[in-house]
């Protein structure tokens, strides 16, 4: 249950190229140096959790490879031993741009067969977009998030949120501890 509704591989490594994610080439200038990404104990009222889905979800990240990203982290926060938030996050040389965030969409919905509607986007740090949409992950409602900026894209998956508006709040929140602002 809990891994399965946070690791889905297929948005990360796939036989099948059209299944993953394509990150667009970009021709913007080199941002000077890539972020130092990090994840922090914990984040709002979550917790860093440790155990199967972190272990799964780091495996996965780990053996992962896009185009023009790299030093990938990932970590699963949660309340007690229940995960509620995962997160995935690369840094980058070159701005990624917000062109990457629908083929990243694309990649989950192709890899999952599951739908993302109702997309919002909130402006992020660094020249950044996040945009969040409604799915549903292990039969359980989620949110998912991906963001892109001058030096970071990444992923947030919010599991069971009260709405739409405190899981874009929670990504929102989660994404500027991973990349310090």
């Amino acid at each position: 249950g809990a891994v399965a509704a946070f690791v889905w591989p297929g948005f990360l490594v796939s036989a099948e190229p059209a299944t993953a994610p394509v990150v667009p080439p970009v021709s913007a200038p080199a941002a000077a140096d890539p972020v130092a990404l990090t994840t922090p104990a914990s984040v709002g009222p979550y917790t860093k959790l440790t155990g199967g889905p972190a272990a799964a979800l780091t495996q996965a990240v780990t053996g992962s490879t896009l185009p023009g990203l790299t030093g990938p982290v990932s970590a699963v926060y949660g309340t007690g031993t229940t995960p509620a938030v995962t997160v995935i996050a690369w840094s980058s040389a070159t701005p990624v741009g917000a062109s990457a965030i629908p083929s990243a969409f694309a990649g989950f919905q192709g890899a999952t067969s599951a739908v993302v509607t109702d997309i919002t986007t909130t402006p992020v740090s660094a020249g950044g977009e996040m945009r969040c949409g409604t799915t549903v992950v292990s039969g359980a409602p989620a949110s998912l998030c991906f963001w892109a900026d001058e030096a970071t894209f990444g992923s947030v998956t919010v599991l069971e949120p009260t709405s739409a508006e405190s899981a874009a709040d929670t990504a929102t929140a989660v994404r500027a501890a991973v990349v310090g602002g």
